[in-house]
């Protein structure tokens, strides 16, 4: 199955990587787009990070 490594070039990791039909992410933040961390619980959180 090939892979599929998305990030930045300046930082040496990758926050995402695709195996097939699946998407692994670490490290990220329930942020939304005024920098405040989302309100709620982990489903609220959830959506935010995979937004």
């Amino acid at each position: 199955m090939p892979k599929q490594c998305f990030g930045t070039s300046h930082v040496p990791l990758s926050p995402a990587v695709r195996a097939g039909d699946l998407v692994y992410v670490s490290g990220q933040v329930p942020v939304g787009s005024d920098g405040i961390v989302v309100k709620g619980g982990i489903s609220e959180q959830t959506e935010q990070v995979l937004a």
